[in-house]
């Protein structure tokens, strides 16, 4: 029995079941004690041993569960944008394990970016992300949570290189033709990512992101649901520019004919967004800006993921061939490179 769990909740059944956490990256197969918890809780999150060798860094799996379940306990209350009700969050400090416990929600629809989404569900999750940056706008508070700090997700020296490093890896796990747009991509982003991030990530005006801003991290509900949208998966959360939030979303979640159509009105709304909440000295031209500066980071993420998973290899209708594709095709279409 978990001792650190809430006493009204440490109701063991005497079984165990195993499941499958994560439909992306980091999906593992776990085993869990199986509790009785009031109606209500949708699941247990741990504590479980996690093979971090599979992720290539020893310590980030740890800092992905820490950060989330530090967002619910310090951030979420006090931060207006639709989440799960957590019902517990903690991490053991001396072994990193982490205990989550959030609201059941498994009647919504979750989005998946190889499905793309809708400019109206693309327009309806900005609306829901945006306060959470007018709410932590160039915060001083923001500054003051270690665990906002992007080195622990990607570090401002080591990512380069690592990019560079990993780059020959990623696409020999693509199954789509390796063009010269292709790998002028790969040169062009190792050329361009410290430069990137040290915009997006360490030069004000920051705010707290999600940093991982996609479809599949959506549930929608329907219309007669309280709620029409909650974000989920909390892992990367980190101080950044708003922008990089929506070039995650539009970049790999939008139909690229979509995109084409509502990218500057969807960017554009965002700014309206952020100045009617009170934000100020940040107009529309810096918005779109930054939204085409960050547009660089969606498939360099993708990149170093892919290629540090060894149960991802190339086959027909990898969602990173999708992904990647639609990505570049967005840093395409806003001038970055090759166009």
């Amino acid at each position: 029995m978990p001792p650190h769990l809430p006493g009204p909740l440490r109701q063991p059944l005497g079984s165990r079941f195993a499941a499958t956490i994560g439909g992306g990256y980091y999906d593992q197969l776990f085993d869990f004690d199986y509790w009785a918890w009031n109606a209500g809780i949708s699941c247990v999150l741990g504590p479980f041993e996690l093979d971090l060798s599979r992720f290539g860094n020893d310590s980030t799996a740890e800092s992905f569960y820490g950060r989330e379940a530090a967002f619910y306990r310090e951030l979420a209350a006090t931060t207006p944008v639709p989440v799960p009700v957590c019902y517990y969050a903690a991490v053991d400090e001396n072994d990193g394990r982490c205990v989550i416990l959030l609201q059941d929600l498994t009647a919504a629809r979750r989005g998946r970016s190889t499905d793309a989404c809708s400019p109206a569900e693309v327009e309806r999750a900005i609306e829901a992300i945006a306060p959470l940056h007018t709410r932590w706008w160039q915060n001083p508070d923001v500054e003051s949570r270690p665990w906002l700090d992007p080195e622990g997700i990607m570090p401002l020296e080591a990512t380069p290189p690592d990019f560079e490093a990993q780059w020959p890896v990623f696409l020999e796990k693509l199954s789509i033709p390796i063009t010269d747009q292709v790998r002028q991509f790969g040169e062009w982003a190792a050329a361009e990512l410290r430069n990137v991030m040290q915009r997006l990530f360490y030069e004000p005006p920051l705010t707290v992101i999600h940093h991982d801003f996609q479809a599949d991290n959506l549930l929608f509900g329907g219309a007669s649901d309280s709620v029409s949208l909650v974000v989920i998966d909390w892992q990367m959360l980190v101080r950044g520019r708003g922008p990089v939030d929506l070039a995650y979303l539009l970049s790999g979640s939008m139909d690229p004919e979509d995109r084409r159509r509502h990218e500057l009105d969807l960017v554009t709304r965002y700014a309206a967004q952020l100045e009617a909440a009170g934000v100020r000295d940040y107009d529309a031209d810096q918005c779109l800006a930054d939204y085409r500066a960050a547009l660089l980071l969606p498939p360099v993420r993708l990149a170093l993921a892919v290629s540090y998973i060894p149960h991802m290899t190339a086959h027909r209708g990898a969602f990173w061939d999708l992904l990647f594709q639609r990505q570049i095709r967005a840093l395409i279409d806003n001038g970055a490179f090759g166009s």
